[in-house]
């Protein structure tokens, strides 16, 4: 921990940010700092210390280079950035050096316990001799797919056939600018790694995209595509068998987007009564028809006794929600809070942070092609270089102000 405190104050953090839980830090010490996650922090309890709000989508935003698989369940000694406000560019290589410095602790540290360990063993009588016996070879395991670099990460993204589709904004639609969102981020890996622009075609059946084209087809990745919750195998087949199919053979790209769930009520209506999925499970529940509902269905709100209502627009759900023909509404964080200022509805709904959920958007390459996945690896890497020199969240930030 000492180390980790020294390594902040070298790049300028205040050290009174680290050792406090969100409930105890104000918004002059979190301005602009790397946080030390503590034990019961979510980015929603966080955000609201920080900026008043728990919409933490700027926070998420920012610290795309840390593993964050779930915003109300943080690795406790991980560090965030939490910057001033919303006109901030982006400092992730302050992130970069904290983690590297943390790392580079760690590593000291476990290298002087070897060599106490060592001392110890030079200094301990010699053992009895051991009587060998037949080893037990260890369970075979899958060889990792290889991230290329350098010349073979350009050759791998040079020869890919890439597959995508009309009616999918921000993020592809030839009437946006760039084609969309993933397309400009997909050209901008490219330029980094000095290849020339991919060939991407745009065929808008996409119920022919996964097996006709790419798993059995000439196309070695497909985007964009919602990650299903492919950790949960079980409870996926039993609600959706071509979703576990499209996890059981496809490999996914590091996210191109992440899409943040928030969870809204009326204003002071369940907040002591209900504050987990399964208190929901005789609700109705409002998510535009644009967004996935398999994330609700795999925690229960899938099965009788819970209505999802699919209106076209968050506002449509927003306005079901006031009338009392829902009870929640599911949707885009961002996009809801900025609904609920413009129309006023601060006092009367309020977000249950402990509720938001995430989907993250993938490009997508067939497990049977060993070709595509080496073409996905140098997509990721170069997805991952972008999220940590800035480029990726202003590319991200254009298209979503323009589209």
């Amino acid at each position: 921990m000492k180390r980790l405190l020294i390594a902040a104050m070298m790049i300028g953090a205040p050290a009174a940010a680290f050792g406090q839980t969100a409930g105890q830090l104000t918004k002059t010490t979190l301005c602009s700092v790397l946080y030390l996650v503590q034990p019961g922090d979510t980015l929603g309890s966080i955000s609201k210390v920080a900026y008043g709000t728990s919409n933490y989508q700027l926070l998420f935003s920012r610290n795309l280079g840390v593993t964050i698989q779930n915003p109300n369940d943080l690795p406790v000694g991980g560090l965030l950035l939490i910057p001033c406000g919303q006109g901030l560019e982006p400092s992730f290589d302050q992130v970069v050096s904290a983690n590297a410095a943390a790392a580079a602790a760690a590593a000291e540290a476990e290298a002087d316990a070897e060599a106490e360990a060592e001392a110890v063993v030079e200094t301990a009588p010699e053992a009895e001799p051991v009587v060998e016996t037949a080893a037990v070879a260890p369970a075979a395991q899958p060889e990792p797919v290889a991230t290329p670099t350098g010349g073979d990460a350009t050759g791998a993204i040079a020869g890919a056939r890439m597959l995508s589709a009309n009616g999918l904004p921000p993020f592809s639609d030839k009437s946006l600018r760039g084609d969309g969102m993933a397309h400009e981020l997909l050209r901008a890996v490219t330029t980094r790694l000095g290849a020339e622009d991919p060939r991407v075609v745009f065929i808008d059946d996409r119920s022919s995209h996964l097996r006709d084209l790419l798993l059995e087809g000439s196309f070695d990745i497909g985007f964009p595509w919602v990650r299903p919750p492919c950790e949960d195998a079980e409870g996926l087949t039993a609600i959706s068998s071509q979703d576990a199919w499209f996890c059981a053979n496809f490999a996914f790209s590091e996210p191109i987007y992440e899409i943040v769930l928030g969870f809204f009520v009326r204003a002071e209506e369940y907040a002591d009564a209900r504050v987990t999925f399964a208190d929901f499970a005789d609700a109705r529940i409002c998510r535009p028809a644009a967004l996935s509902t398999l994330d609700l269905e795999v925690r229960g709100l899938g099965q009788d006794g819970v209505e999802i209502v699919r209106p076209e627009t968050l506002a449509e759900c927003f306005q079901l929600l006031l009338d009392e023909e829902v009870d929640a509404v599911s949707g885009d964080v961002f996009a809801a809070e900025a609904l609920v200022g413009d129309l006023g509805l601060g006092d009367q709904v309020e977000e249950m942070s402990s509720l938001s959920l995430l989907q993250t958007v993938h490009a997508v390459a067939p497990l049977s092609k060993p070709g595509s996945l080496e073409a996905l690896s140098a997509l990721s890497q170069g997805l991952t270089d972008l999220k940590l020199n800035g480029e990726w969240f202003r590319i991200v930030a254009r298209h979503l102000v323009q589209n």
